[in-house]
């Protein structure tokens, strides 16, 4: 009896403590992003800017301006949210939003209404991050913190 009462006891001490950060803020992520490395996909892979010849940055603006680059071209221009992801996995969620109707992504995110989910991140530091594809077998791609907004 006394084990079970310890155990019921210290059960529920756990669980009155406060939850500690998961991390950084939604607003860690403005400023300018350079591609490290993507790996995944279904047969996994890795690429790089040398192994596929051009550069990619993303711009993550304090006014939720959001641009993505291949060398010098424009991909993406979109405005953007974080929202922190309520799973397990306690990362943030940027969503795109008001994306230019030339851009690839516009037809994808057309699809989800409003606003579209691109990317989990995973802080690795302050200055690292993962955007993982919100896909099964799809890729992880590394950037690096280049300025600060």
């Amino acid at each position: 009896m006394r084990r079970v009462s310890f155990l019921i006891a210290t059960l529920a001490c756990a669980a009155c403590g406060t939850p500690n950060p998961t991390g950084p803020e939604p607003s860690d992520l403005q400023g300018v992003w350079s591609w490290l490395m993507s790996e995944g996909g279904i047969a996994p892979q890795r690429y790089t800017p040398e192994s596929m010849g051009y550069d990619q940055t993303m711009v993550f603006g304090a006014d939720s301006v959001f641009e993505w680059f291949r060398d010098d071209s424009l991909l993406v221009g979109a405005t953007y949210f974080v929202v922190r992801d309520s799973s397990l996995s306690s990362r943030e969620l940027v969503y795109l939003k008001d994306i230019v109707d030339s851009s690839p992504l516009h037809f994808l995110c057309s699809l989800a209404g409003d606003a579209c989910p691109m990317w989990s991140i995973q802080f690795v530091t302050r200055d690292t991050l993962i955007f993982r594809d919100l896909c099964s077998d799809c890729l992880n791609r590394w950037y690096l913190r280049t300025s600060q907004n």
